[in-house]
């Protein structure tokens, strides 16, 4: 099979439904918005993975709990698009069953484990640190970005809520990178 179908060459797609609609369209943003998410942690997760072969030098990684949750948030996030490309009702029946309401508790679990573990904020944090940190920052605002466009679709509230509490969830992980490498958070002041 080809991947390329020359069939947007002229700044047109096809929606699930088979629907043509511009490149440039509301839906298309924000479904991109969503694969730009996916993106994102997906290199949060090769960034937060140590493999055969990683030097030593590689002291911040995430758990394994954190991978494959954030593994479940791509998929995730991968249904939510399906579901804003107006498939077969057959299909998004399937895409609103791969996503689970607990999800949102499953997130705050996990927030409230590592807020528990990590000094209490403050002062506004900005993004950087380590690598894997500051990755995590580029994912949490994408998140935010994904979740402001969203907020007038179709899907769950629950769905919604998700993009909300996996912001929050990035951002905690960034602390716990920053934590991990003994690099203190960088704190926000008017006067740098």
């Amino acid at each position: 099979m080809k991947i390329y179908t020359k069939k947007g060459d002229r700044g047109q797609t096809s929606l699930a439904n088979g629907r043509r609609i511009a490149k440039n369209s509301l839906i298309l943003d924000q479904i991109g918005a969503l694969d730009e998410l996916n993106s994102d942690l997906g290199l949060v997760l090769a960034a937060g993975s140590l493999g055969r072969g990683d030097s030593l030098r590689a002291v911040v990684a995430l758990s394994k709990a954190d991978q494959l949750l954030l593994r479940r948030a791509q998929a995730n996030l991968f249904c939510f698009g399906g579901l804003l490309a107006k498939p077969a009702p057959v299909v998004a029946a399937k895409l609103n069953r791969n996503f689970d309401s607990a999800d949102v508790e499953r997130l705050e679990e996990r927030i409230d484990y590592h807020s528990e573990r990590l000094e209490p904020l403050r002062n506004f944090i900005l993004p950087g640190g380590v690598e894997l940190a500051a990755r995590l920052h580029r994912a949490r605002t994408t998140c935010r970005r994904a979740e402001r466009q969203l907020i007038q679709t179709t899907l769950k509230p629950a769905m919604k809520a998700y993009l909300n509490r996996l912001s929050d969830y990035l951002f905690v992980l960034a602390r716990v990178a920053n934590k991990q490498a003994h690099k203190p958070d960088i704190t926000w002041s008017s006067t740098p």
